[in-house]
């Protein structure tokens, strides 16, 4: 079966009789959010194909794209090691917090060559945050998991999923990691669901803390403290100072059960009961 569309000043025939690398580029294409304006002729390309293929109406938005998708089982899922500068660059775009931390290694999850969302883990904005943690344990022997993200298409329950394979992951390829170390930000709304659903270790909040705002924007101190004298006096004025509540920390011991055991025995925080989700609505 094909058809004519018209590209720029030239109309051709397109036909629908593709072969798999064929059809996994128009499907790629398809789940690019930003690379299909409406009006142009690859939307029109994708548009046909949609229909003509999957029997939908192709408009470029998430729901599209779940609905060609599909369901999606574990087994369907790959996972792989991501380069820095390719992660860095989504993360910053799509993750809410659209910083770049410190960060050793970036996980991607696919299905079907398409990604479904990142897991990264690093030394995060503290040095000392492993050897913290618990007595005896080296700054070297722990990541902090600094983003998690997955697309809205992306199956149920992916967060968990990704989680528990980054850490089969880590103990397989990183032996010398003991510790991970995570935080949820009140301030977002979160109190850690996914950590509590994978039995992570709740120690209770990370301190308070002040943070500079800088053109409308957050800045740590540390990060102040990288700027030249004046510069750093400069954005140093009490008016710019701002309390920033301190975030959900879960700590999860990697080894095994003997090694486990005698991390547990080590940590420097109280182990707490899970936070839970304040549902209380005001009365008007």
């Amino acid at each position: 079966m094909g058809k004519k569309i018209r590209l720029g000043d030239s109309t051709v025939s397109m036909s629908f009789s593709v072969t798999p690398e064929q059809r996994d580029f128009i499907d790629s294409t398809i789940m690019k959010v930003d690379s299909v304006k409406k009006g142009n002729a690859l939307f029109r390309l994708c548009q046909y194909y949609a229909k003509l293929v999957y029997d939908i109406d192709f408009i470029p938005s998430q729901d599209t794209y779940k609905r060609i998708i599909g369901d999606i089982k574990p087994d369907d899922i790959t996972m792989r090691e991501v380069n820095l500068k390719l992660a860095k660059k989504l993360l910053t775009k799509y993750h809410y917090s659209h910083t770049w931390p410190n960060t050793s290694i970036v996980l991607g999850f696919y299905f079907r060559s398409k990604l479904l969302g990142l897991i990264s883990y690093g030394v995060g904005a503290n040095n000392n945050l492993i050897s913290s943690i618990c007595k005896g344990v080296r700054a070297d022997e722990g990541f902090e998991l600094v983003r998690l993200f997955a697309f809205d298409w992306a199956p149920k329950n992916i967060e968990s999923f990704m989680i528990a394979r980054s850490i089969e992951y880590i103990q397989e390829n990183y032996p010398k990691i003991k510790i991970l170390v995570s935080f949820a930000d009140p301030k977002q709304g979160h109190i850690g669901t996914i950590y509590q659903a994978a039995n992570w270790l709740y120690t209770g909040k990370s301190k308070d803390d002040y943070f500079f705002r800088v053109k409308g924007k957050l800045m740590h101190p540390r990060t102040v403290s990288n700027y030249p004298k004046e510069k750093r006096i400069q954005l140093r004025n009490p008016k710019n100072r701002v309390l920033i509540e301190g975030k959900h920390r879960y700590v999860y011991f990697l080894g095994s059960r003997k090694q486990r055991k005698s991390l547990r025995k080590a940590l420097k925080h109280q182990i707490l009961p899970y936070p839970k989700l304040d549902r209380k609505v005001k009365r008007l």
